[in-house]
């Protein structure tokens, strides 16, 4: 089994535990901040079922011209919760 797949199924193994411990239960969860955490909290909590509220001072989504540095274990979050093909246009990866 690829180290990927196992990954994968490591992840929907943990969010199975987590809706079990949850059901019947009413949560309220806020997220406060848009950027790159905030919103793939928000993603990986609705996988689960979730409703999450995103809290966002800013009125949009918007570059800000700073630069982000991710390691190779936050790209594999972002390709599990399958949005890192979306960014790899705009950000090559450093080989280092």
């Amino acid at each position: 089994m690829s180290e990927k797949k196992a990954e994968k199924q490591t992840l929907e193994r943990d969010l199975d535990v987590q809706r079990e411990m949850m059901e019947g239960e009413y949560q309220e969860i806020v997220i406060v901040g848009g950027g790159i955490a905030g919103l793939a909290t928000s993603i990986a909590l609705r996988r689960m079922g979730l409703q999450p509220l995103v809290l966002e001072g800013s009125k949009e989504l918007r570059v800000t011209g700073a630069a982000i540095s991710l390691a190779p274990n936050a790209w594999r979050a972002l390709e599990t919760l399958g949005v890192a093909h979306k960014l790899t246009p705009f950000y090559a990866p450093l080989n280092t």
